[in-house]
């Protein structure tokens, strides 16, 4: 178990933590993984999403990455398939832009909070900043987004 997911059970306790998972989608109870992650928590970070809309964010700018159109399929059974992916650090948004800049997708910079759901840090070898988050039923994450760098919040 990771230092962060240690200090979180200490925070939250196992019982509150459970209490705080049926806030998911209903469906997440019938996957064949324990989802979201057990190393995943409640947690408040600011980072990159790579978003859809030109203009107003919008929940489709969240979809977890198994909604997402894809060329090749994702294992059904890893917890990060039903996550939105995050970046940290602008040196390694820039990395995926390059190659995923034919999605036509915009980076977009806001802090994900404890009221939004559970993230986790899930670096890869390109990727040391990379978070999954698998957002609440009910949350709205993409209002504490950035239209760009100089503008206000996404929220009215």
């Amino acid at each position: 178990m990771s230092s962060e997911a240690i200090v979180s059970s200490r925070r939250y306790g196992t019982v509150e933590l459970e209490e705080l998972r049926q806030k998911f989608p209903a469906y997440f109870k019938e996957l064949p993984c324990k989802c979201p992650h057990n190393e995943a928590y409640p947690q408040r970070l600011t980072a990159y999403r790579l978003c859809i809309n030109q203009g107003k964010l919008t929940k489709d700018d969240f979809i977890p990455s198994n909604q997402e159109k894809r060329s090749k399929p994702l294992a059904p059974d890893n917890p990060s398939t039903y996550s939105a992916s995050l970046i940290k650090d602008q040196c390694d948004v820039e990395k995926v832009m390059t190659y995923r800049s034919s999605f036509g997708k915009i980076p977009r910079k806001g802090t994900i909070r404890e009221s939004h759901g559970f993230t986790r840090h899930s670096p890869s070898k390109s990727l040391n900043s990379h978070y999954d988050f698998w957002q609440y039923e009910s949350a709205e994450p993409w209002a504490a987004f950035l239209l760009n760098e100089d503008d206000e919040r996404n929220e009215e």
